[in-house]
């Protein structure tokens, strides 16, 4: 068993300073990511016998396991970290590990692989996907050619409990790929009312100006600052040109609020 130290600020430092260790003794790349998966499952069963474990050693844990395993191949990452039979879920800090390493690839296989993990009820999936998909020239965009419905139904069952931002970006990368899957976002979206109607229509169809009007004249009505802030925060993922022609009323109400940050999205800022 691999003893690192507890310490969470050499954590990740310890992990690079015995990477080419680990992998020169244990004969395989394999072996290495098998003696991590389990020095997880230790770290998790150690942290839910004693509820005041801090977080700060399970993140520096995760981080550093993530910079170790970097470079492999998916295919041993999975075999390794994944359970076979399909019967066991991914336990929690596994699933961290899997998606640090994830969110900081290019490629398909990422992609399809975080998909994965969403439909495992891995809600840290969802940035790792926004990562992957994000700012990637067009001649390098990983293919959703794997995403389907039950991946949309996923991302909408993250959003009943929380609105995340990084949720509606990258369902709104999704839908930019896929106007099929763009469609039943929309018509679950004309189930819903208020803010959370105009996102989700925002996300199916990233391009059309309509939807943001609708979520800005909610905006209006908000008294709630937090809310304010997230709904700001969530607008200014998407990319559009705001064309004020014929809305002049509403501009001057939104200017009227005070809003710094509302008013460097008026802006373009």
């Amino acid at each position: 068993v691999l003893v690192y130290p507890r310490h969470p600020s050499r954590i990740a430092g310890w992990f690079q300073l015995r990477k080419s260790v680990l992998i020169s003794k244990s004969g395989s790349s394999g072996s290495s990511c098998q003696r991590l998966a389990e020095q997880a499952d230790a770290l998790e069963s150690e942290a839910s016998e004693n509820s005041d474990d801090d977080d700060d050693e399970i993140g520096g844990f995760v981080s550093g396991a993530g910079m170790l395993l970097a470079g492999l191949d998916l295919s041993i990452i999975r075999g390794e970290f994944t359970p076979q039979d399909g019967t066991k879920r991914i336990s929690g800090i596994r699933a961290r590990i899997l998606c640090s390493i994830l969110q900081n690839l290019k490629s398909t296989e990422a992609l399809n692989f975080a998909g994965e993990l969403l439909l495992n009820g891995i809600k840290e999936a969802v940035f790792a996907i926004y990562l992957i998909s994000a700012h990637v020239r067009d001649d390098n965009k990983p293919s959703w050619a794997s995403f389907t419905a039950d991946h949309v139904n996923s991302f909408l069952l993250i959003l009943n409990d929380t609105n995340d931002d990084w949720t509606y970006q990258a369902l709104g990368n999704l839908c930019a790929a896929r106007p099929d899957l763009a469609a039943l976002v929309e018509q679950q979206a004309l189930a819903k009312s208020g803010i959370e109607r105009a996102i989700l229509l925002c996300c199916a169809s990233p391009n059309n100006p309509t939807p943001v009007f609708q979520a800005l004249s909610e905006f209006v009505s908000i008294k709630d600052e937090h809310q304010r802030k997230g709904l700001v925060y969530i607008l200014k993922r998407f990319d559009f040109d705001i064309e004020w022609a014929g809305r002049e009323e509403l501009f001057v109400q939104l200017l009227r609020l005070r809003d710094n940050d509302l008013a460097a999205l008026l802006f373009g800022g």
